[in-house]
């Protein structure tokens, strides 16, 4: 059972990007299926573009590392940089499973740092189910938290 209702949901814009299509129309087709509004981007600058168009919405953005144009890094590096995008919450849905790559991008400003090996789609969207819950305008009453979570178990994954 999910925390949030099916409006909560609607008021909120994912931008997610992943350069390997079977990967993006899986994870963006279960996004769907619960409720959110997803815009699919194949490169970071494709995520940039999209992040600014629904700039409006509160967005929260799901990043890949690896990515054509500009790395998944980048693009979370000019989101907290770019003062109308900066208070997006970010979650980086990887294969790179180094502990490194994960404190680099909790130390960037990501709330989450999730390995495409560790969790399954319905796991990955009941954690977007949490993030969205706390970034929603209904329960921040207007204030955007500050959220920072721990790398769980990234360093057990053989």
């Amino acid at each position: 059972m999910k925390k949030e209702n099916d409006t909560t949901k609607k008021e909120l814009a994912i931008v997610f990007a992943e350069d390997e299509p079977i990967i993006s129309r899986l994870y963006s087709d279960a996004l769907r299926r619960v409720g959110y509004e997803v815009e699919v981007a194949f490169d970071g600058e494709e995520a940039i573009q999209k992040l600014e168009i629904t700039k409006e919405k509160p967005t929260l953005a799901i990043l890949d590392i690896f990515m054509p144009k500009m790395s998944g890094f980048d693009v979370l590096k000019y989101i907290k940089q770019n003062p109308k995008l900066q208070r997006v919450p970010v979650i980086m849905l990887t294969n790179a499973a180094e502990i490194e790559n994960a404190e680099y991008a909790l130390e960037l400003g990501a709330v989450l740092y999730l390995t495409k090996t560790q969790y399954g789609p319905k796991e990955i969207v009941d954690k977007i189910d949490e993030i969205a819950a706390a970034y929603s305008s209904k329960s921040r009453g207007g204030a955007i938290p500050e959220v920072k979570t721990k790398v769980k178990d990234i360093s057990a994954q053989g």
